[in-house]
């Protein structure tokens, strides 16, 4: 079905849907923050719901984005959304005011997995190792490499446990990079 389901989960007895909205497309990418939800779709839409209501969710605030293949993953940051897709590009959209998602811009980068870590979002990077963006100044962040596995090794996943980075790909790395 093209529409998002809201379960709740408070009992031994398992979850139970609470409520459900349809999307313009099969939701690809799903980010919840502040009592909305930043739904992704295979129509090109960056749509926002407002779950103030769990059982009737409302869309409040919708985008038509360019046409790119595939919509990957959100995340939702300090009344920003950065859309990855087709793992090569990133879109930023501003949400302060959820009726009114605001296009900012775009940057290529790729990315296999990432992990929000206070202003810094750290991505894994395939062949080129790990990356971090600066989100510090969110319409203009910043990249930077900061760490290659040796023998050009592809990496798949990042988790941080400040001050390290977890890192998985063709085996496990746990770096240090409180000194990048």
């Amino acid at each position: 079905y093209q529409c998002v389901r809201v379960l709740e989960w408070s009992g031994p007895a398992g979850p139970r849907e609470t409520g459900y909205w349809a999307t313009n497309g099969w939701p690809l990418a799903l980010a919840l923050d502040g009592g909305y939800a930043y739904v992704a779709t295979s129509e090109m839409r960056f749509q926002v719901f407002n779950l103030g209501g769990p059982d009737q969710p409302e869309l409040v605030g919708e985008y038509r984005l360019d046409d790119y293949q595939q919509l990957d993953c959100i995340v939702v940051w300090n009344g920003y959304a950065y859309i990855f897709h087709d793992y090569h590009d990133l879109t930023i959209m501003e949400v302060h005011r959820p009726d009114h998602p605001e296009f900012i811009g775009t940057m290529n980068i790729h990315i296999d997995d990432y992990c929000l870590h206070g202003s810094h979002l750290y991505l894994a990077d395939g062949y080129d190792g790990l990356a971090e963006l600066d989100l510090s100044n969110p319409t203009q962040p910043i990249y930077r490499s900061i760490w290659k596995p040796e023998n050009r090794q592809y990496i798949t996943g990042v988790d941080i446990q400040w001050p390290h980075a977890v890192i998985s790909g063709s085996r496990l790395w746990i770096i240090d990079i409180s000194h990048p």
